[in-house]
Formats: structure tokens, sequence, C-alpha cells
């Protein structure tokens, strides 16, 4: 069968797609649908979102991921939580507010031998706006509080008492630990790790160095010192002499001095252990930086005025005696003094402290007997933020037995009023 054109009629040559006589197309017409631009734009879209999506979570995750900062410092500015903290150490401290301190350095005696010291590293934490202690509010973000010393060169490792939190004594600090060191020289760094709860990880360093210093000592019998005139010559002699860098112990004899003694290169007195050693006029000790002194088994006895001794540098008294000054003794700036096992009677002021600068310290006032005095304890101002203990201290017949003017705390859990 001939295939024919449907609107010519013209014969049609095989499989022909179009009539080559009239051009009319022979195939079967279908709907041509319009293409859809949108499909292309959702598409597009899509993967814009996508792509800003992946940004922002890997934003977010660099953002919040645990860091490290460990400044190799004693101080660090931290932001956690839209506030921001500053974190720092320090072996010492004034009312609450401490220095940071890269290192500090101590000196230790020959005579230490077989014992240890003490020295606190602290770590305080503020509000960086507003300056204000914030560390209780700090301590709820810190998963974890550790401490170690680690010895330099060639030194020996320090021992620690570990980070601990809520010392009375240093009732500012977020955690403190006593570093225990001896009689040799060396260098330790004491260094604090803080796990944040959020897995941030702060690191914060200070040193203790220690150098051991010589000494020297002098004795009654081989040296003048029946006198107060002798005494006074043999103290200028080692201050005009001897280096401040020198630890100098002078072994009273049995006498009485009669004529006030002064007292400038730090020097340790001791009494006899034979009989009295006592003073009757006042002893000054000037300033001394860095000095720390001790006198033992002495007696001051006044005759109702002065000041039986009066000290700018630090100063540990252990079994003395001071009766009938108007102040017994006079704690001046420059100075921290501490009395062990030490009597005072019938003073119109028995210990009198007016201190805000130091460099030693030692909180533990023990065993002491105030007894008669006006007043047996003045406390007028005293820097750093320690708790005086006054364990095994007896309180007697008093006018009043502590003015604690400056508010300073004391712990009499102790002590015995009488």
């Amino acid at each position: 069968m001939k295939n024919l054109c449907r609107r010519c009629g013209a014969e049609l040559p095989e499989n022909a797609s179009f009539c080559p006589h009239c051009e009319t197309p022979l195939g079967e017409k279908r709907p041509v649908r319009p293409p859809h631009p949108w499909r292309w734009k959702a598409v597009i879209c899509a993967g814009i979102l996508l792509v800003g999506l992946g940004i922002f979570l890997t934003w977010r995750w660099v953002g919040s991921r645990p860091e490290t900062y460990d400044p190799g410092a004693a101080e660090l500015v931290y932001e956690d939580g839209g506030t921001t903290y500053h974190l720092l150490l320090s072996f010492y401290s004034v009312d609450g507010i401490p220095e940071p301190q890269k290192e500090k350095r101590a000196t230790v005696s020959p005579s230490s031998d077989g014992g240890r010291s003490a020295c606190p590293s602290q770590l305080y934490v503020y509000d960086e706006a507003t300056g204000e202690n914030c560390r209780e509010r700090f301590r709820e973000k810190v998963a974890a509080l550790s401490v170690e010393t680690i010895p330099v060169g060639n030194s020996q490792t320090m021992e620690h008492t570990g980070a601990v939190q809520d010392d009375p004594r240093m009732p500012y600090s977020l955690a403190s630990t006593e570093v225990l060191y001896e009689a040799e020289d060396g260098s330790d760094e004491v260094r604090w790790t803080l796990t944040m709860e959020n897995g941030d990880v702060i690191v914060l360093r200070h040193y203790l160095s220690i150098r051991r210093i010589s000494t020297l000592s002098y004795q009654a019998e081989d040296v003048p010192m029946e006198t107060a005139e002798e005494l006074q010559a043999l103290l200028d002699r080692i201050d005009a002499t001897v280096d401040d860098s020198i630890e100098v112990t002078i072994y009273l004899p049995t006498v009485t001095y009669d004529q006030p003694i002064s007292m400038q290169h730090p020097c340790c007195l001791l009494g006899s252990l034979e009989g009295d050693t006592v003073f009757t006029q006042p002893v000054t000790i000037g300033d001394g930086e860095g000095a720390v002194v001790s006198f033992q088994n002495l007696i001051f006895a006044g005759s109702g005025a002065g000041t039986g001794l009066a000290t700018g540098q630090g100063l540990i008294l252990y079994h003395c005696l001071f009766e009938n000054w108007e102040v017994g003794i006079a704690s001046l700036d420059g100075s921290w003094v501490t009395t062990k096992d030490c009597g005072f009677r019938k003073n119109d002021v028995g210990l009198r402290i007016n201190t805000l600068r130091y460099n030693f310290s030692d909180s533990a006032y023990t065993g002491n007997r105030f007894e008669e005095n006006g007043t047996g304890i003045v406390i007028e101002q005293l820097g750093g933020d320690w708790v005086l203990d006054f364990s095994g201290c007896v309180f007697a017949g008093n006018g009043t037995d502590i003015d604690n003017r400056a508010g300073y705390q004391l712990d009499l859990s102790h002590a015995a009023f009488e």
C-alpha cells in the first residue's frame, strides 16, 4: 500500500518525516511543555543554605572548643560567659590585694639545717571590669585545680602542701599552698593548673628562689659585751664592717644593760641560759631590707615610761619578758613582729602593731601571757589578709585585752581569758 501525503495526496518515500512536495510534517504532534526555572533556583538556594550552615557550624565549633591558656607568667586575663576575669599568683598580699610576683627570693642560713621554712603561693581571681574579688563565682567554673613544684636546673624539688581552698589564713585567695624549702640554694617553678568546666585549661607559674647565706657568731668569752657601751660598740662595728647579707648571732652574757641600745645591722640576740640578760633602757632596731632577726631569753624591765623594744625589721621573739613599759613592743612600719611564749606584764600597752608593709610574716602568736596591762594588744593597722592565731595565749587582769581597731582577723578560739 502506497504511503500518500494527507494534504496533497502525493506519494511519499518510505519513512518520510515530511512531504517533499508540500513540506507538510508527517510525524505525530506532541505538546511541548515550557521550562520551569524555579527548580534550578531552589537547588541553588538550597546549596547556598547548606554552605552557610556548614560555615556557621564550623565557626561555632572552632569558637567553642576547649583551649589552653599558658602565658608563661604569674597572671592572665581570661574571658568566660561574658565576664573577663583577672587571675594572678602572689607570694604576698596587703589587705587581701596581692601583687603579682614572677619570682620571690628568700634566704636561709646554715642554722636552719634540719628544719624547713614555708612560703605561701596564693592564687587570686578578680572581675577585670569592677576589680571585685570573685573567687566564689569563679570557683563554680573550675572542674579541677592542681599545683606542682618543678626544679630549675640542678635544684631539688621543693615539697608543698597541695592546693588548699578556704585556708582561713588567706581568706581572699581562690586557693593556696605552702611551699616548703630547706637551707639549700635553688629555684623551683610553682605551677598552677586549672581545668575549667568548659574544657579550657589555664596554666600560671611563678618561682621561688632560695639562697644560702653566711653567718657570723660572737661569744661573750671572745668579744667584750659586759656593758651597754661595749655591746653598742660591737653593734656599731658590725654595722660598719659586716655585709648585710650575712646573718649575725650574738650570745649575750648574764648582765643588765642600763643604757639605750640601737641596732642597724640585723643581729639575733640570745640571752644567757645560766642567768638573766636584762635591758632596762629602750632597744631600737632600724629598718632592714629583707632582714628577719630573732631574740631569745631576754628580759626588758622598764620604769613605767618609754618603749621597751621598737623595730622596723622583721622580728621573732621567743621566751622574752616585757614588764613595766609605756609600750612593751612597738612594731613599726616595715616590720612584722611575732611573739611566742613571751610575757607582757604591767605595761600600758603590751604589744602595739602599726605596720602596712613588711617582708616577713608569721601569724602564730602562740603561748604568750598578757597580764595586768592597761591594754594587752593594740592593732592600729596591719597589712595583709592573715588570721592571727593566739592559741595557748592567756589574758588576765588587763584593762582591755585586745584593742583591734584595725578590725583584723583573729583566732581566739584556743586562747584563755581570765
